[in-house]
């Protein structure tokens, strides 16, 4: 009698493991979804801004550029929600951004 108990209730308990992993897969599957949906719809802006960044002159031994290239990173991020910090090691510029 105790030995069904306990396979009842293993089994109870990998019914419920299984359900709880399907529901996070169909969550993870919502997010995947959203994400490409994005994407796809901001497909062209994503590009271009990508594009505009790797033209920019990118010497780590010219500081004017890399104060412009974190010009640009910062004027990409903020528009987008996130707030940024410009922080300085080495004299190096770098970017310290939050969403």
């Amino acid at each position: 009698m105790l030995s069904r108990i306990i396979i009842a209730a293993l089994i109870a308990s990998l019914s419920a493991s299984a359900a709880a992993q399907s529901g996070a897969e169909a969550t993870v599957a919502i997010v995947q979804e959203s994400v490409e949906a994005y994407r796809h719809a901001q497909e062209g802006e994503i590009l271009g801004d990508f594009i505009q960044l790797l033209s920019l002159p990118n010497d780590a031994v010219n500081r004017a550029d890399m104060e412009r290239n974190v010009d640009h990173i910062i004027d990409l991020l903020e528009p987008r929600g996130f707030t940024t910090q410009r922080l300085y090691a080495g004299g190096a510029p770098y970017i310290f951004a939050e969403l």
